[in-house]
């Protein structure tokens, strides 16, 4: 059996970096710490929830780490996509009213703006470039009022949300 210790493995000439297949490469993340309103009917940009990230080699995979605190009036759905560039990724193949990566919904029996729910969602994306990339996270609400990080009905409930994304080496 043989041991091998350094210090230090430097790259001879490719200008690429060391890169071992299944090793995290970069990670990215931005972190939603205020409240946002979402009355659009349309898909629009979570603000605070992008982050760009440029993979080291085209192989590369991106794992991509989102997860939404969501509050609702009345019982109002609020679809959430992940989008790289302006592509949203990881959508169902089935028809159906509100596709989306997510959707946060707090049931009928929910009323006056009183849940937060958890959305989230870890998506493994083939972006096959080596150019500068942004994933973000959109949100839309079939009608009514949906808070990002806290509840419509008051001030009462805060909570974060983030986007987290890392370059696999493969």
């Amino acid at each position: 059996m043989s041991t091998l210790y350094v210090d230090t493995i430097t790259e001879k000439t490719s200008g690429n970096g060391v890169q071992i297949p299944g090793h995290v490469v970069q990670v990215k993340n931005a972190l939603k710490t205020n409240k946002q309103t979402i009355t659009s009917t349309s898909f629009i940009d979570i603000t605070d929830l992008s982050v760009s990230i440029t993979p080291s080699s085209t192989s590369s995979k991106i794992i991509v780490i989102a997860n939404l605190h969501v509050g609702h009036d009345n019982v109002n759905y609020c679809l959430c996509n992940i989008v790289r560039d302006s592509t949203a990724i990881g959508q169902p193949s089935i028809s159906n009213l509100y596709p989306a990566t997510m959707n946060s919904y707090t049931g009928d029996n929910v009323s006056g703006g009183l849940a937060i729910m958890n959305s989230s969602m870890t998506l493994l994306d083939t972006p096959n470039t080596t150019n500068a990339t942004t994933y973000k996270i959109q949100a839309r609400n079939t009608s009514g009022t949906a808070t990002i990080n806290g509840r419509p009905a008051n001030g009462n409930g805060a909570t974060v949300s983030s986007i987290t994304v890392m370059e696999i080496a493969q």
